[in-house]
């Protein structure tokens, strides 16, 4: 698990998509702007967990390659104004966070009513 709570983080490493065993992701940084793209690379993920990274505005499009992802928490991402569209995808997605996501404009449909 990489656990980073901090006002001073703006990006985060390109390294980290070479922690293929990494299983937990849990970011508390309200100035982060920008994921990587190679986020992705992280199949082995199950839990991503963004809550209070305000600055980040969007997920990386190609987030439904990560089947392992069972839960995604995005609670008070304001930036946020929508969801990769094929997220839906992720059949493995057991539960998502959206609260006080107050940016959002729309949500895949497929997302269905898993919580």
């Amino acid at each position: 698990m990489i656990k980073v709570s901090n006002d001073f983080v703006l990006a985060l490493p390109e390294w980290l998509r070479d922690l293929m065993r990494l299983v937990e992701i849990n970011l508390e940084c309200s100035r982060l702007t920008v994921l990587p793209e190679r986020l992705v690379d992280l199949t082995g993920l199950k839990k991503l967990d963004l809550a209070g990274c305000s600055g980040v505005m969007g997920l990386p499009e190609q987030l439904w390659d990560m089947t392992g992802l069972q839960e995604l928490t995005l609670d008070m991402c304001s930036s946020f104004r929508g969801l990769p569209e094929r997220l839906g995808d992720l059949a493995g997605l057991l539960e998502h966070n959206l609260e006080d996501c107050s940016g959002f404009t729309w949500l895949p449909e497929r997302l269905g009513d898993r919580r």
